[in-house]
């Protein structure tokens, strides 16, 4: 079969209930920049989305002005972003701290660990290590931060590599994603 090319993941989309409220919690958590020239707006002038650059991640964030769908995406985990190993997810946790977000601890996941936490509208978003573990370390499947949209039933999850990765790690980070997925398939 000879299958077109594709170069990698243009945006991501969210739904959101407030524009300016989801800009600055994106601003404050990742360091994201409005790309005001790309802004979405309706025949009168109002804007209905913001294009975001996100350091490292690797693509652009859309947030889209849609009450409705954000409400329906409350505790689903669309999103989960590779960080190094435990350290990063430590610094990650300071961060968060600082910033008075709420999260769960560290968590150990069926290969990696990882941090969860809620963006504005209650979407849930996670931080999962690169650095994997050994099989004999007990997932925290149980846990309360792992209840609403339980990713080992995430089978339409996108993980995000940053291209800055190493094209070792990438392909071990997108392993781990394509793992995810068909355990909840």
């Amino acid at each position: 079969m000879n299958i077109p090319p594709l170069k990698g993941i243009h945006h991501v989309k969210f739904a959101v209930s407030n524009l300016d409220h989801s800009l600055h919690f994106y601003e404050q958590v990742f360091g994201a920049k409005r790309n005001v020239a790309w802004d979405h707006k309706h025949e009168d002038g109002s804007i209905y989305a913001y294009i975001l650059d996100v350091p490292n991640l690797g693509t652009r964030v859309e947030l889209r002005l849609s009450p409705e769908e954000a409400e329906k995406q409350k505790g689903f985990d669309p999103l989960t972003i590779a960080v190094d190993d435990r350290a990063a997810l430590e610094a990650w946790g300071k961060h968060l701290d600082k910033l008075h977000i709420e999260h769960s601890p560290v968590l150990t996941g069926i290969q990696a660990w990882l941090i969860v936490f809620d963006d504005p509208d209650g979407r849930r978003l996670r931080l999962y290590t690169l650095a994997t573990h050994g099989s004999d370390l007990k997932s925290d499947e149980d846990s309360p931060w792992l209840k609403y949209a339980n990713w080992f039933h995430t089978a339409s999850a996108i993980c995000i590599v940053p291209l800055h990765v190493a094209r070792k790690q990438q392909e071990k980070a997108l392993n781990l994603c394509w793992y995810a997925t068909q355990l909840g398939q």
